[in-house]
This record gives structure tokens, C-alpha cells and sequence, in this order.
């Protein structure tokens, strides 16, 4: 089974905790990279907050990195081009 990490600041990372992952971290923008490579080495998956993604600059290309939306955006244009890619065609409401 694939394991899950989250990586994002303090609110992201206590609702993940609070949602059941339990291997979610708080970083910032200077320590994205640190708290990165200390996870890469237990997490298949590696979900990154919308804010921290561009910090990470070296990512471990058998992982899968995914960025997820916080509250600095991301939110509606990526998930809706996330649908987009995955289904085929746009879904709109």
C-alpha cells in the first residue's frame, strides 16, 4: 500500500491530521526542501500546499508530488485542470 505525506503550513497540515493522515508536516518557504527530503525517504506520495510547491526545488522523480490548494490559491483553475486532464473534457456547472 502507498504511503501519504503532506507537507503545508500549520492549519493544512492539523486538517490533514484531523482528516487521518497522520505523516503530515509543517513547513515554511526556507525549510520546503528540508522537511521534503526527510519524507521522501518513508512517503510514496507527497502532497505539497500550493505555497510551498516552487520551494521545493529538487523532487524525487520515483515519488509522486502532487501540489494541492491552500489558501495562497490553487484552488478552482488547477483542480478544474486536473478534471480536465483526467476525464478528458472540461466539467462545467
Amino acid at each position: 500500500m502507498a504511503k501519504l505525506a503532506v507537507i503545508g503550513d500549520e492549519m493544512t497540515a492539523l486538517g490533514m491530521r484531523l482528516a487521518g493522515v497522520r505523516n503530515s508536516h509543517v513547513a515554511g518557504v526556507k525549510d520546503a526542501q528540508d522537511v521534503y527530503n526527510k519524507v521522501k525517504v518513508e512517503a510514496d506520495i507527497i502532497a505539497i500546499t500550493h505555497t510551498l510547491f516552487e520551494s521545493v526545488k529538487e523532487t524525487d522523480s520515483e515519488k509522486i508530488n502532487v501540489r494541492m490548494p491552500d489558501i495562497g490559491g490553487g484552488g478552482g483553475d488547477m483542480i478544474k485542470d486536473l478534471v480536465k486532464r483526467v476525464v478528458g473534457f472540461e466539467v462545467k456547472s
